[in-house]
C-alpha cells in the first residue's frame, strides 16, 4: 500500500533523505576545497538530519532484513559515524572562529528551510501520535515526513548551488 509502513511513500522519504545527505556532504566537500570552512561544517552538521532521517525510516536496519548482532552492529555503526560527522563540523567550526573566517549569516544560508523541515516533522509526530488536538492520521504523518525531507533536498540544492 501507498502509506503503510514501508510503502512506497516512506521508500521516496528515503530516497530524498540519501539525496539530501549526499548533496551536503558534496557541498561539505567543496567549501572545504575552497577554505570556506565555516559553510564546510555547517553543510556537515546539516547533512546530519537526512542522515538519521533515511536511519530512522530504515528503521535502522531492520527493514533490510537486519536481526540481532547484525542490526546491533548496524546501530553501533550509524552512532559512530554520526559521532564523527558532529565532531568534525565541530572542529571544523573552531578552526574558522580561530582564523577569524567565521560568518555565521553566510555560513547559515538557507536555515529558513531548515526550519521548516523541522516544523513539518514536529507536525508528522503530533499526526502519528494523535497529539494537541491532531487526529492520528498515517497519511498525514507521512506526507508531512515527505515534505521535510524534500525541504531538506531543497536545501541541500541550494546550499550546494551557493558554492559554486
Amino acid at each position: 500500500m501507498i502509506v503503510a509502513e514501508n510503502g512506497v511513500i516512506e521508500n521516496f522519504q528515503v530516497i530524498a533523505c540519501i539525496v539530501s545527505f549526499s548533496l551536503f556532504v558534496w557541498g561539505a566537500k567543496v567549501q572545504f576545497g575552497k577554505n570556506n570552512l565555516d559553510w564546510a561544517a555547517v553543510s556537515l552538521f546539516f547533512s546530519l538530519i537526512p542522515f538519521v532521517g533515511a536511519g530512522r525510516e530504515l528503521s535502522f536496519g531492520a527493514v533490510l532484513s537486519l536481526h540481532g548482532t547484525g542490526l546491533l552492529y548496524t546501530k553501533y555503526f550509524l552512532s559512530v559515524v554520526l559521532v564523527l560527522m558532529l565532531s568534525l563540523s565541530l572542529i571544523l567550526l573552531v578552526v574558522a572562529a580561530r582564523r577569524k573566517k567565521l560568518h555565521w549569516r553566510q555560513a547559515l544560508s538557507g536555515h529558513v528551510f531548515l526550519v521548516f523541515a523541522i516544523l513539518s516533522i514536529i507536525i508528522a509526530q503530533m499526526f502519528e501520535k494523535g497529539q494537541l488536538g491532531f487526529p492520528k492520521n498515517q497519511i498525514l504523518e507521512e506526507l508531512m515526513e515527505l515534505l521535510a525531507y524534500l525541504l531538506l533536498v531543497y536545501l541541500s540544492f541550494y546550499r550546494l548551488k551557493s558554492t559554486r
